[in-house]
């Protein structure tokens, strides 16, 4: 057995004698030298492998101390776990229908479709109006604009 001072570090980090670092990120102690191997981190973990992160990666988002992978529509990151909480799209953005607009017509009973403010326009009342080239309800842009990443188009719309 040689003395530690005589040990080369390759000796070192071979041996299973040696008390050897965890890695930078542990906090606690740890079962080895990776960043998965903590018994806790000093920042965030991944939630998906519990290793420890510097930083969470561009497509997850941080919940406490965990980074969350983010809704498969996401690109680019989110703040969130939906696909309305993506910081861009992987497909295609379509609106969200809103339960509060209210229908122009007695026979429109289906819910009306939350477009971006630019496409809203109001008649001399207030009101909605009609989108001339569709017939769809613009609502009215007291309401709130919301949309979300989708893979496909909804029903009635096109890319």
């Amino acid at each position: 057995f040689q003395s530690p001072e005589k040990l080369s570090e390759e000796d070192k980090s071979d041996s299973p004698f040696f008390c050897r670092d965890c890695h930078e990120l542990c906090r606690g102690g740890c079962s080895g030298p990776s960043p998965t191997q903590c018994k806790s981190c000093q920042g965030p973990f991944l939630a998906s492998t519990s290793e420890c992160v510097r930083n969470c990666p561009d497509d997850t988002f941080l919940s406490g101390q965990r980074c969350i992978q983010c809704h498969s529509e996401c690109l680019g990151g989110c703040t969130g776990p939906a696909p309305s909480d993506c910081l861009a799209c992987r497909n295609y953005l379509a609106p969200i229908f809103s339960q509060t607009s209210r229908p122009l017509s007695p026979s429109t009973t289906t819910p009306t479709v939350s477009l971006p403010i630019s496409t809203v326009q109001e008649d001399a009342s207030g009101d909605n109006s009609w989108e001339p080239s569709t017939g769809s309800p613009i609502p009215n842009p007291a309401h709130e604009v919301t949309a979300t990443c989708v893979s496909t188009c909804p029903l009635n719309m096109f890319p």
